[in-house]
């Protein structure tokens, strides 16, 4: 096959974007194609030892937030950012640009005519999707509908104000419609109700094995032994204290706790224990298979990280993507959520008042934690076997969106 260049672009806030969408451009680094890797500089430590070519751009947040949601109100911003893009973009004339949640890399490369691809999980497609019914009572259901299209009224809102302050000849229509979605999910993890949605390919869920260098020697030496815990907040989960007293709690309840504390906390905050263990970063799907149950924040890829190994999870969520995904997972019986969410909460949602909604996953008591660890571990073999059923034989790697990307460019 002919050598072609790829541009990728990540959102910059936590790690799940950056790694997932890395680990395609590797994939196609490895092909033979030219690969470049857009990400902020203050996040390039992150993935530093990747054989990709990294480049740096303005982010969207100086630092990690959950308020990233108002950027695009921002017009001189999004005005910078696009800038900034199409240059890049002129620079470097790729066949193909991958957008990792990036919307306005999206809007930049349409405006030049170059394939865009858009690696999206199925709640940020247009149109509608599966909501979890979890949340929701017997009296409540009744509002799912409502639920639904404030959603679809929220994203769209979103991409036209980006449209707008873009200040460019670019449509919504043509943001929402001219991508091709990959989605990394396993098929049927959230059913797609929008049947208008043509265009996306589900690539299952990926992950980066640059981690796999940054294994610590003891790792090797953790078995599951129905008594070890996995506890991360991934890069979103913003909330120091809440990480040390959850580890601290599990520790006095006997359990052995790996953490992986991200740009969260430094490891020197924990308290000293033998039988905790922990690094700043860590191989998720790698730690997963060593211990018993995984708790963490609700991210996409950290659940399924644990599923993958066949691990459930007791998840807390700081946002609302988090408990979404908490919500389904808890639906299919591969976990549990712990979230004092209240539906009129929702308004702090669509208001774009998100941080508000942080202090939902804060209000968590580590006992909670303990209680919910205690009673997966009391009928692991029921959480087991609904894993097992959900994930029947997918092979997970980041081939499939190689393959795609590659034929449609």
């Amino acid at each position: 096959m002919k050598s072609k260049t790829y541009l990728f672009f990540a959102l910059e806030v936590g790690i799940a974007h950056i790694v997932r969408s890395l680990a395609v451009a590797e994939e196609l680094l490895d092909r033979g194609h030219k690969v470049f890797f857009v990400l902020p500089k203050r996040k390039q430590m992150v993935i530093k030892k990747t054989k990709v070519k990294l480049l740096d751009i303005t982010g969207y947040m100086e630092k990690d937030s959950i308020n990233v949601i108002n950027v695009f109100d921002n017009k001189k911003l999004i005005k910078k950012v696009i800038s900034e893009e199409i240059r890049l973009m002129e620079k470097i004339n790729p066949d193909g640009v991958i957008s990792d949640s990036r919307y306005s890399a999206t809007v930049s490369a349409i405006h030049k005519g170059i394939q865009v691809f858009f690696i999206s999980g199925t709640n940020t497609l247009p149109g509608t999707f599966y909501i979890p019914r979890t949340p929701f009572n017997a009296f409540t259901r009744f509002l799912i509908p409502f639920v639904e299209f404030m959603i679809k009224r929220f994203k769209d809102n979103i991409v036209s104000t980006l449209v707008k302050n873009s200040n460019l000849p670019v449509s919504s229509e043509e943001v929402w419609n001219k991508p091709t979605y990959l989605i990394p999910e396993f098929p049927g993890y959230v059913p797609i109700k929008a049947k208008s949605i043509v265009n996306y390919h589900y690539i299952f869920p990926i992950s980066w094995k640059g981690f796999k260098f940054s294994t610590p020697p003891w790792l090797s030496k953790i078995k599951p032994d129905g008594n070890t815990v996995y506890l991360t907040f991934g890069g979103t989960g913003f909330d120091s204290k809440k990480l040390i007293e959850i580890t601290e709690a599990l520790l006095k309840s006997g359990y052995r706790v790996l953490v992986s504390s991200g740009t969260i906390v430094d490891p020197s905050k924990f308290v000293k224990h033998k039988n905790l263990f922990v690094e700043k970063f860590l191989p998720g799907q790698e730690v997963a298979k060593r211990v018993d149950l995984v708790v963490c924040h609700g991210g996409h890829g950290t659940i399924m990280d644990a599923i993958i190994q066949n691990k459930p999870v007791v998840t807390i969520p700081f946002n609302p993507d988090q408990l979404f995904h908490s919500a389904r997972v808890a639906e299919l019986g591969m976990g549990l959520y712990i979230s004092k969410f209240r539906l009129r909460d929702l308004r702090n949602v669509f208001n774009k008042r998100w941080n508000k909604f942080e202090t939902v996953g804060k209000k968590t008591e580590p006992s909670d934690v303990v209680e919910k660890v205690r009673y997966i571990l009391n009928n692991y073999s029921d959480f087991q076997k609904n894993i097992t059923k959900f994930k029947k034989n997918y092979k997970v790697d980041p081939e499939k969106a190689a393959n795609i990307i590659e034929r449609l460019t």
